[in-house]
């Protein structure tokens, strides 16, 4: 999925090198469903990622860690758990607004393309 979401990124940015913006609009119009598909894929990937993250075996694991000279070097950097969930957290409703503004432009850009 990641090498397909890399491929569709560089495909994006050369169309907007290349397109106008209708052409990147159709683009996205047709591509939509796959787009979406893989938005689905990242919600539940970061979901997953936030369940562990929030087991009491990974906050365990993650306090032995700490004592760790590369845990205590990442804890003086100022990783710690609580951090990470709360960037997942964020990491997540971005995702959802974005995918929620995709869907929203999809139907508006198919309803604006049917005929009449």
């Amino acid at each position: 999925m990641a090498h397909e979401l890399a491929l569709k990124t560089d495909m994006l940015v050369d169309a907007i090198a290349k397109h106008s913006q209708a052409e990147l609009q159709q683009i996205l119009i047709d591509d939509g469903g796959r787009i979406a598909c893989y938005q689905r894929e990242v919600a539940r990937t970061i979901t997953l990622a936030m369940h562990l993250m929030f087991r009491a075996d990974t906050e365990e694991i993650f306090e032995r860690w700490l004592l760790t000279p590369p845990g205590a070097a990442m804890a003086r950097g100022g990783i710690m758990l609580g951090n990470l969930q709360a960037d997942l957290e964020r990491v997540l409703r971005r995702v959802e607004v974005l995918s929620r503004r995709f869907l929203h432009f999809l139907e508006a850009s198919r309803s604006a393309t049917e005929p009449a």
